[in-house]
């Protein structure tokens, strides 16, 4: 179609256009003309959620989903009845102590509207306990009627105020419309404080309450742990244990001292027993080669055979005394020496060809020598078994004692857990922990820009 046709039809249509134009603009000002002025006031408040730099007392992380829940916890608290009537009971007790936001109007032939008797204070007590109105109390009752008339219910108040967070930030705005400029930046203002004071002392509430608990709890683990010192302490006492590592090192360092004993001992048995190795040789071979008797036509062999009775009687004697007297060992040397002055030579080979006998003796020395040093070894063996007896003893309580030991430290560090756990938890008690921070105090500049209406 022609544009020049299609504005030849709208001009013969001019009036009807026209008319509808103004009946439309005539109905939306009559509709309107007396429809009251609202003006929206708006308040701002960071949460403190999503911020890392303050610091916290716990290490907290959360995600997204996480955070979103702790924002609309806080939104619906703002508009939780309990923070909505402490709101209300403010705005009443402004009105009733400065000059009012709102004055209801009295009905022709009613009575003139009055607050109760004692209602400043009973507002001021409510607002200080974060407790509502009880409509069971007559006084009390005839209050909240009150409240009712002057449009500050619950109800009303939820109906003019909006929360919302703003999207992908960490604040929460607050809005109330009114008719009153005042009362909708006063109501804003006044509700962030309201919830603050509800919010720190519900939170503090349930740290004195966590307190409590956790203090039970931190006595509970001292009780534990210092069971476990005791039963320590019980355990080494009953075993006669003061220090299971100096205990050990001193049975160690005898066993190392016997051992070096020993094993002198047994070097000593070694030589004495290829000693007499070497002496029953030479006795088989002097037997043999002195079949018969010595002939001593140069010594005086009366003089030899009395020595030789006198020496074998001593040498019983030193035996029987455990081959340990000093006093025998020397009358023994002296006596051999004067047989050997009888004797034609005074080696080890004369003997052999004139005496068998003298090598007899140096056996039967050798075999005394030998008896003394397998007792010895007897003795220092028996030593190190009953030593070693004793470590392992000593292994089976050190390892009672190291469980012990590890009962005790499970149980300090449960203790000092409790404890963190029950710093944190008065440090809540005592400061609250809230980390609401008010961005926007509104003002009058702020309500005059937020108006809304005709």
């Amino acid at each position: 179609m022609d544009f020049s046709h299609l504005l030849k039809a709208l001009l013969r249509r001019k009036w009807i256009i026209l008319s509808c134009v103004g009946i439309a603009v005539l109905t939306a000002f009559l509709l309107t003309m007396n429809e009251k002025k609202q003006y929206k006031s708006v308040a701002q408040i960071a949460t403190g959620f999503t911020s890392t730099d303050d610091v916290r007392l716990t290490e907290e992380r959360s995600g997204v989903a996480q955070t979103d829940i702790k924002f609309n916890n806080v939104i619906e608290n703002f508009n939780s009845s309990k923070v909505l009537s402490l709101l209300s009971y403010d705005l009443m007790l402004h009105d009733l102590t400065e000059k009012p936001f709102t004055t209801p109007e009295n009905k022709k032939g009613s009575e003139k509207i009055t607050p109760p008797e004692g209602a400043v204070q009973i507002l001021t007590e409510k607002l200080y306990q974060l407790q509502p109105l009880n409509s069971n109390v007559p006084a009390e009752n005839k209050l909240l009627r009150f409240i009712n008339l002057h449009h500050y219910d619950v109800e009303t108040i939820k109906s003019n105020l909006f929360i919302g967070r703003v999207p992908r930030t960490d604040y929460i705005n607050i809005e109330y419309t009114s008719p009153n400029p005042d009362l909708s930046a006063y109501a804003v203002n006044a509700l962030v404080r309201e919830f603050d004071n509800y919010y720190v002392k519900n939170r503090r509430q349930r740290a004195d309450t966590s307190v409590a608990n956790i203090d039970s709890l931190v006595q509970q683990k001292k009780m534990i742990l210092d069971g476990k010192i005791a039963a320590k302490t019980s355990y080494m006492s009953s075993r006669g244990i003061v220090d299971v590592g100096m205990e050990g090192s001193s049975k160690m360092a005898q066993i190392s001292s016997y051992e070096a004993q020993l094993a002198q001992e047994k070097g000593t048995k070694q030589t004495l027993v290829y000693r007499i190795q070497e002496l029953n040789g030479l006795i088989r071979e002097g037997r043999r080669k002195n079949a018969g008797p010595a002939a001593r036509s140069t010594v005086d062999n009366e003089a030899y055979v009395s020595l030789k009775a006198q020496y074998n009687d001593l040498y019983k004697e030193y035996i029987q005394k455990g081959a340990n007297d000093a006093a025998l060992k020397k009358r023994l040397d002296d006596t051999r020496n004067r047989m050997r002055q009888l004797e034609p030579s005074n080696t080890v080979e004369a003997a052999i060809e004139t005496n068998v006998d003298g090598l007899v003796q140096l056996k039967l020395d050798a075999e005394g020598q030998l008896r003394g040093t397998n007792e010895r070894i007897a003795m220092y063996q028996n030593m190190i078994g009953q030593l070693s007896g004793g470590l392992n003893s000593m292994a089976s309580k050190g390892a009672g004692i190291e469980q012990l030991d590890r009962e005790i430290q499970m149980a300090s560090a449960d203790y000092t857990r409790a404890k963190e756990k029950l710093n944190t938890a008065q440090t809540l008690s005592e400061f609250g922990a809230n980390s609401f921070r008010q961005t926007l105090l509104d003002s009058l500049h702020h309500r005059r820009n937020h108006r809304t209406g005709p």
